[in-house]
This record gives structure tokens, C-alpha cells and sequence, in this order.
């Protein structure tokens, strides 16, 4: 599993590297290479990693299964479902991350039936994992099983209530084919996962122009609740350079406008990808605390006024 932010793949980067230095044979690092190198868009070390890790490991099943997976994002479904398939073969009683990366594959090779029926089997398999729910209901979505889309979404919004479509646009990212993205967002929304998160819904009369979401934003300070009610602080600079707070945690960050969107850049945090979204005039309250304008990204719903 890939870990997120950019410094914390570096440091698997370099834990791959010093495994490779002492065994450049070790099937394992490879594959580990193989999949950081996929998350960061370079798909053809990607493959080139993943081919290795099955050159030195021909009957690794998990070799077999990151090969699919780094053909799958690199937009080469027909040979990611060959590497799963070579991966079941290998392993008839394969964890559900196996099974997932089939599932994937199947998916984007269009054979919804065979997808949801390796992504079933994950799920039963670990039924605590949200990845199979979210992969089913893309799956039951596109294939017109609408009842059990809806029942799949029902479930991954008990678990995570933030959930969105915009949320996994984000995390998918590194779809070398837009199309292929453009397939699994559209599985979502066909099984009626929201577009924001908590559903909130984009009321254009309500949303800040770039004057005046700039206004707003640089030299200031936000002081507000997110929708589940945890209070935060955040500060900006002029630069955009920021310093959120929260009861838990401290992070930095910068943020900048794109096409009145404000988006919020942070290496710790959701893969060190952009996370943008827009800014409401949207008198609200949280708790009985009440905020003048509401900021919705990939990830949260932030209820805020500014302090200074």
C-alpha cells in the first residue's frame, strides 16, 4: 500500500532502494518501486519495475497482481486482466487486495459481470475495508444494477460520510487515460455517490468569483467548524502559504486560485495532490455556532468566518 503525501514516498523510494542495493533480485522491492512509481504518474518505469518483479518472481502472485495494477492505471486493461488472471492462477485463495486489482482490471476491460464478481469476493473477504464497497459501487453503477449500487453507496456513506465523487477524482488521478477516469467517476455517479462532500450541492448564485474568493483568502484567517463539527483555525498568508490547526494536528500547506477555484496543496496530504473546490456566501451553523461562507474541496465541508 502506498502511503500518502510525497515525503513519505520518498522514504519508500528510498527504504526500495536500499533493499535493491543489497538484492537487486528481490521481487518485493520491485513491486513496492513498481507501485510508487505508478501513483506518481510514471508508468512506463512503472511497468518496466513491475516486469522485473516478475522476471525475478515468476510464481509471486502479488509480482503478478502489481504488474495489473500499473498496466490498469497506465491505461493497458486487455494485459492487466492477463497479469490477474496469472496472479489467481498462482494464489486460489488470494487476499482481497488481489482481488480488488483484479476487479479494477475487469472493470476498465469493461467486463462488469467478472469485475463485480472478483470485487465481491473482496469485500466478503474483508468486509471492513471501505475499497471494495467504493469499487462495487462504480461497478453495480455502470452495469445498470441500481438497487445494489445504491445499497453499495448507502454503506461507504455509513463509514466515511465525506464521501464524493471529487474525493476519488483526486485519488485516481494518476489514470494515464483521462477516459478511464472518466469511466470509474461516472460508475459513481450512476450508483448515486454525491459530487461534494456531505452532498452539498453547488448553488452557482452562492459561489464567490475569484475577486472575491481573493479577497477573502489571502492575508486572512479562517476561524470555523467542518460539517462533522470539529472546530479549526486556518491561516494564509499573502503568499497563500497556510497553517491549519485542529484539536489533533498541525499542517502547512499553500493554496492558490484556478478558475475561482481555491485549491489547497499539502505534501502530507492526499497524495500531495491539488484539492480544490469553491467558495459560498452561505450563511450557516454548526453546533449552534454560527459562519458567514462555506469552503467545499475534494475532502471536507468547512463551515468559516474570517477573524482578521
Amino acid at each position: 500500500m502506498i502511503l500518502p503525501g510525497t515525503v513519505a514516498r520518498q522514504r519508500l523510494y528510498e527504504a526500495a532502494g536500499r533493499a535493491l542495493a543489497l538484492n537487486p533480485e528481490l521481487p518485493r522491492a520491485r513491486a513496492v518501486l513498481a507501485e510508487a512509481q505508478s501513483v506518481d504518474g510514471e508508468h512506463e518505469a512503472a511497468i518496466a519495475s513491475a516486469r522485473l518483479a516478475v522476471a525475478f518472481g515468476p510464481s509471486d502472485a502479488e509480482a503478478h497482481a502489481t504488474l495489473a495494477s500499473v498496466l490498469a492505471y497506465s491505461g493497458q486493461p486487455e494485459q492487466a486482466v492477463e497479469a490477474a488472471e496469472t496472479a489467481l492462477r498462482l494464489n486460489p485463495k488470494p487476499p482481497a487486495s488481489v482481488l480488488l486489482t483484479a476487479g479494477l482490471a475487469l472493470f476498465l476491460d469493461e467486463q462488469y459481470d467478472r469485475a463485480i464478481e472478483a470485487l465481491e469476493r473482496a469485500r466478503d473477504l474483508a468486509p471492513g475495508l471501505n475499497e471494495p464497497v467504493q469499487f462495487l459501487a462504480m461497478a453495480y453503477g455502470l452495469a445498470g444494477r441500481s438497487e445494489q449500487a445504491k445499497h453499495a453507496v448507502e454503506v461507504s456513506l455509513q463509514r466515511v460520510p465525506s464521501a464524493s465523487v471529487q474525493f476519488h477524482r483526486v485519488m485516481w488521478a494518476h489514470h494515464r487515460r483521462s477516459d478511464d477516469l472518466a469511466r470509474r467517476l461516472d460508475g459513481l455517479r450512476k450508483a448515486g455517490l454525491p459530487e461534494w462532500p456531505y452532498g452539498y450541492p453547488d448553488r452557482a448564485e452562492q459561489r464567490l468569483d475569484g475577486a472575491d474568493a481573493s479577497a477573502l483568502t489571502f492575508g486572512r484567517t479562517w476561524q470555523g467548524q467542518h460539517q462533522s463539527g470539529e472546530p479549526f483555525l486556518l491561516q494564509i498568508g499573502e503568499d497563500g502559504t497556510t497553517a491549519y490547526r485542529n484539536p489533533n494536528s498541525l499542517r502547512t500547506g499553500k493554496v492558490s486560485l484556478h478558475d475561482n477555484r481555491l485549491c489547497d496543496l499539502s505534501d502530507d496530504f492526499l497524495l500531495g495532490r491539488a484539492n480544490c473546490g469553491y467558495l459560498y456566501h452561505d450563511p450557516s451553523s454548526v453546533d449552534g455556532n454560527k459562519y458567514e461562507y462555506v469552503y467545499v474541496n475534494a475532502f471536507s465541508l468547512m463551515h468559516f468566518s474570517v477573524a482578521q
